[in-house]
């Protein structure tokens, strides 16, 4: 398996960031854009004054097929190039900096949350082709202002922690140009508790730690090139 990222770790690089030794030639790459509405669950007081917050899920990736693959497979060290024939596709996300989560939860009855949730390392691998179940984790740092009249007087929680996302998703292509995805994040805090920035007495019990994401995302494919 270390094999396997290195190879394709390595074919990122020499593709999307390398320039070539002697005259650059396009490849052919796909863009991937994925919006997903989403429903957010706040383990703990916060989900017991309202189950679940909105928002929404974004995925911004570049993909390389498995045929570009294998046509610039020699631009991959040899020692790596026979782990390539196991690899269907590689998927990279070049704007790292851009959100992962926006939490758009407005105040309805007696709670409200808003926030944004960035995802600066990420490592998944896939199962099947079409379709396809993704597995992943990442690294998060979050940021979210929380408040319910029914907890901590109705002073809101500034929420500022870094945690780890853990992520399952179900992807169904309908053509080369869309797909659909039904996935599942767990994303596991540092606990906070509300009101504060410590962890907490109880920290399970009065902190917020877990925030798990159903989401349903649209993607949208199209083509562009890259010169190596």
């Amino acid at each position: 398996m270390r094999t396997l990222w290195a190879a394709g770790l390595c074919f990122c690089a020499v593709l999307l960031m390398g320039t070539g030794t002697v005259i650059a030639k396009p490849v052919p790459v796909q863009a991937n854009i994925g919006v997903a509405p989403a429903a957010h669950f706040v383990t703990g007081p916060v989900q017991g004054q309202q189950l679940f917050h909105p928002g929404l899920k974004l995925r911004v990736q570049g993909v390389i097929d498995e045929e570009t693959i294998q046509k610039n497979k020699n631009k991959v060290p040899k020692k790596y190039r026979k782990h390539l024939k196991n690899v269907g596709e590689i998927r990279v996300s070049p704007l790292w900096y851009l959100p992962d989560t926006l939490f758009i939860s407005p105040k309805v009855e007696t709670s409200q949350l808003y926030g944004v949730a960035f995802k600066p390392l990420a490592l998944g691998t896939s199962i099947g082709s079409a379709p396809r179940l993704m597995v992943g984790a990442g690294l998060l740092f979050t940021y979210a202002f929380q408040q319910a009249d029914g907890l901590n007087g109705g002073e809101p929680t500034h929420f500022i922690r870094p945690g780890l996302d853990l992520n399952v998703d179900l992807e169904i292509p309908f053509s080369r140009e869309f797909l659909l995805s039904l996935g599942w994040s767990s994303q596991v805090y540092v606990p906070q508790e509300i009101g504060g920035f410590g962890i907490g007495e109880v920290p399970l019990e009065d902190s917020i730690w877990h925030i798990g994401q159903a989401y349903l995302m649209f993607h949208f494919r199209f083509p562009y090139e890259v010169n190596i």
